[in-house]
């Protein structure tokens, strides 16, 4: 697979806000411990798949976790009281 690595831009930017620097820590820790559809560049220059390398089936999926995550995170939010008459499209202030 070709890897756009010559022809892409990075930039970085300093995140203040703590709620949003322990959901970028949780990102990186699981996208970091995923076993299942990682990839390692081996000696001989081909790249092997994690599970191959270890011999044991992988136990973290980043896409799963982040999907049960996600899933999660919804249930709580609608499950969150909310105001009456509050909605999409009113023009109630208060709302």
């Amino acid at each position: 697979m070709e890897r756009n690595l010559d022809r892409r831009v990075e930039a970085i930017v300093p995140v203040e806000d703590l709620a949003a620097q322990e959901k970028i820590r949780f990102l990186i820790e699981v996208m970091l411990s995923d076993d299942r559809r990682s990839w390692q560049l081996g000696v001989d220059g081909a790249y092997h798949r994690t599970e191959e390398l270890t011999g044991v089936p992988g136990t973290i999926d980043t896409f799963e976790t982040l999907q049960a995550r996600s899933m999660a995170s919804v249930a709580v939010e609608a499950a969150a009281p909310r105001r009456p008459h509050a909605g999409a499209g009113s023009l109630d202030p208060r709302a």
